[in-house]
């Protein structure tokens, strides 16, 4: 996504939505999280075929296959609990802020200094949609603001199609009604 030209096409506005942003280990890490679920919930299922056939191959001894079924049953409550406390988090975890954004890049305030050209992941809660937009992004700079406040400013490298244009249609529609209140005043 870096196209220096394309960037001049391009608006950037101030707006205050949902953040969340983790710092990734590896550059090959995946965007999308999902990818990682499906892996779990795939050796989830493939877990408990096995549990499945050992316990039809165990029948004629009802303490075991009692015993191995209460094991599984206890796992799925563990994983739903896991689950919920999962959603529970990502629910409350964007901390609200105002950021200077547009389709290549946005500008915030956080409390950790980074260094430049440290990967993260980003999760963008549009509001008043709940429109969430996930990024792969470079830190460009971190600047010490006052204290212990900084400015961090990225770049985006990764974002699904539907995501940039969910972003762009946010930023034109943010756009528009910034500038009808400017020319009602």
């Amino acid at each position: 996504m870096n196209h220096d030209n394309d960037r001049r096409r391009f608006f950037r506005i101030t707006d205050t939505l949902g953040v969340t942003y983790r710092v990734l280990d590896h550059e090959s890490e995946p965007l999308d999280a999902k990818a990682a679920a499906v892996d779990a919930l795939q050796l989830i299922a493939s877990y408990n075929e096995t549990i499945e056939a050992s316990m039809n191959a165990l029948r004629g001894t009802p303490a075991i296959v009692d015993a191995i079924d209460a094991l599984n049953k206890k796992l799925d409550c563990i994983l739903a609990q896991l689950e919920l406390d999962n959603l529970m988090t990502k629910k409350v975890a964007h901390n609200v802020k105002e950021v200077n954004i547009s389709a290549f890049g946005m500008a915030f305030m956080i409390d950790e200094s980074l260094s430049s050209d440290t990967l993260l992941h980003l999760d963008l809660v549009f509001k008043p949609e709940n429109l969430h937009v996930m990024a792969k992004a470079k830190v460009i700079d971190c600047d010490l603001y006052q204290d212990d406040a900084y400015y961090l400013r990225v770049e985006f490298l990764e974002m699904s199609q539907a995501d940039q244009e969910r972003l762009i249609q946010h930023i034109v529609q943010r756009q528009g009604i910034l500038l009808r209140s400017l020319r009602d005043m």
